[in-house]
Formats: structure tokens, sequence, C-alpha cells
């Protein structure tokens, strides 16, 4: 079949694809999915080589032929060890984007009924936030100053824990003043199901709530990953705004979650944002002493399993996975992990490790915290 009848999906994504095809497997080890299903399809070359066919037949996909190209947590290990640095990420998730639009079905349960609705209520969420008393405007509601320059994009795996959801607010209030609440989605769930369109459509949302904001403070870094440069005002990372306010917090009091304290690198806070120094130097202001390391740190940290959908759809290896780091954690002495990834900190503590984000650890060292 031509490059010009090929379905367009992918088209973009041809020289990636080839790159990976011809390549002799350096990567193979990287991939915390099949290391925790040793198979040769889940492996990079095996997924990327399941999309490069893709691109040369036609007609529909089967299910349970498209299962590799969704087995990605989107953690970025293969690209950092691949010496072309191909983005295998993003390509798989157009390769799932294609097979979806050939008749493919994500695996799992990820298509029952209302799931959309889960994936886009996020004013549901903040709904249940108490409101903040009304200054001279009159305008301040549960999603904050809607007339401030400000504005504060949450990430949807920060909305589905409470008191995670209100640490976060409380961190930018205490940081920024008055910031308006987004009730928007950066559409990264979106095109983890395959479905592209739905996440150009939330993005378009998000930029027409961002109208009279001056700046975009974003708590997720795989939302801060997600929208790059596709905004059209200063985006900041609200770690980042932290570690340059440092000085402003205290020592954590001894309600705090008990140390010693272990940090695990988020994916896309390291690989994707190369935030590696950063959270720790702000866990050593709370704490007095560095953080405990893993065994795989830094670049090559190991992943959660808590990413591009792997829960929903293969949630056997994401458990897997998020077991492997756990393991290693306790091997290591234990004690509580620390992240800044709402997605990581589910996949832990879903597991039964005990884990926080550093986000509450930080609203817990105000000077006003009570």
């Amino acid at each position: 079949m031509s490059r010009e009848t090929r379905l367009p999906v992918l088209r973009d994504q041809h020289h990636a694809l080839q790159t990976c095809v011809y390549c002799p497997k350096l990567c193979r080890t990287t991939c915390p999915v099949s290391r925790a299903e040793p198979s040769e399809v889940l492996t990079p070359w095996g997924k990327m080589s399941l999309g490069f066919e893709l691109t040369r037949t036609q007609g529909q996909v089967r299910t349970e032929d498209a299962r590799p190209v969704w087995g990605c947590t989107g953690c970025g290990a293969c690209t950092a060890a691949c010496r072309h640095k191909n983005p295998v990420e993003s390509t798989l998730y157009a390769a799932r984007a294609e097979a979806v639009a050939r008749g493919a079905e994500a695996p799992g349960h990820v298509n029952e009924p209302g799931l959309a609705d889960r994936l886009t209520a996020i004013g549901a969420a903040l709904s249940e936030r108490p409101a903040r008393a009304r200054g001279e405007t009159g305008q301040k509601n549960n999603l904050g100053d809607l007339n401030a320059p400000t504005a504060l994009l949450l990430g949807c795996a920060y909305l589905k824990d409470p008191e995670l959801l209100a640490a976060v607010v409380k961190l930018a209030e205490h940081l920024l003043g008055s910031v308006r609440i987004l009730n928007a989605c950066c559409g990264a769930p979106w095109l983890h199901l395959g479905r592209p369109e739905e996440a150009r459509q939330a993005r378009r949302d998000l930029k027409q709530k961002l109208r009279g904001a001056q700046q975009l403070i974003v708590a997720d870094p795989g939302c801060m990953v997600t929208l790059g440069a596709s905004t059209d005002i200063t985006s900041r990372l609200l770690l980042d705004v932290a570690v340059e306010e440092k000085e402003r917090f205290s020592r954590l009091p001894a309600s705090a979650p008990e140390p010693p304290y272990r940090w695990h690198d988020p994916c896309q806070l390291g690989r994707g944002l190369g935030r590696y120094t950063e959270p720790r130097l702000l866990l050593e202001q709370l704490n007095g002493a560095r953080p405990l390391e893993f065994t795989a740190a830094g670049e090559d940290a190991a992943c959660s399993g808590g990413g591009g959908a792997l829960p929903r759809t293969l949630p056997g290896i994401s458990a897997d996975i998020a077991d492997a780091r756990i393991a290693d954690h306790s091997a290591l002495g234990g004690g509580t992990i620390v992240t800044a990834c709402g997605s990581s900190l589910r996949r832990f503590r879903s597991r039964g490790a005990s884990a926080v984000d550093l986000h509450q650890l930080l609203a817990r060292a105000l000077p006003d915290h009570g």
C-alpha cells in the first residue's frame, strides 16, 4: 500500500516507526511493561512494529490484535535509552487512535458507561471544596477568584482525592495569592484512550477558560508535558514556584507522615520535564535531611505503573509494575514513598504502600498550617 493511501492517524509517525522496526532492540530491557509480562510483542520494538504494520494495512483491526499498543505507561524510559531519541510514547498513542478508528476497542473496562463524565466532571469535584470568603469583587466561589490573573490547572488525577485536592489549592493560594481554579482537562486521558479528537476538544475548552488570565500554573507534571507550548500564556509548574519560594516553608510538623521519606521520580516530572534535583531540595527543606533513594533513581527511575491508562487497560501488568517498585522500597528499609504525581500516588496506595504527595507535605509545612 502506498503512503498516500494510508490512514492519516499514523502518517506523521512513519519515520519513528521505521527507526524502531529496523533497530537491534537496544532499549528492550527499559520497558516496565515487558519486564512485568515478558513478551517480545510488548517490548518497545514489538509495539512499534505493530504500529508499523498498521501503516501497511487497511481494514478492520481486532481488539485482541491491537492489545500490545496499549502496553505503554508513557514513562519515556525507552526514548531516554534510545540513541535516536525516538518518540515511542507519542507514536503508540497515535497507534491506539488508529486501532480505535479501525474498529478495535481498548482492553479492560475503559468503555463502560459514564467514563466520559468521570474524565470531564471536574466541576463536580471542585464543588465539594468549601467556598472561599467573598472578596470585594464578590466573585469568589468554589473555583477560587473568578477574576484572578493566575489560573490553576489541577490535573484529573489530583481530583480523585479530596485531601490532596485541598492541599494543592491551599499551596497555590499561599504562594500565589488569589487563583482561578480551572474546571478543565489538558486532554491527556483522551490521548491515552486513543481518542485524539476528544483530546483536542479538551484543549480548546481549556484555552477558552484561560481567557483573561495572565499565567497558567499547572499542578500535575503529566498535564504540563501534554500541554507543552500549546497555550498562549506563560505556563509554570506549581512545584517550580515552590522551589523559588522554598525558604517560606517551615519544617514538617509532628502530624506529618512519619519519615524516613524515599523519593520516587515520577516519569513525567523527571524524564518529561527534567526535574530531578528540585523535588529533592524541597524534601530536604521540609525534613532537614536528603530523602532516601530507590535502587533505580533519577533518569533510570522505574515506573509506578500508573500512567498511560495502564491501570484500566492492563490492570494486572500495572499492579505488577507497582509491586516491583514497592518491593524495592521495602528491601531498602521501607518508610514513606513521596512522589509528585497523582497517578503514581493512587497506584502505590492501591497496592498497600505508605505514600504521600509532595504537594501535601508542602501544604503541611506552611507557616499557617492548622
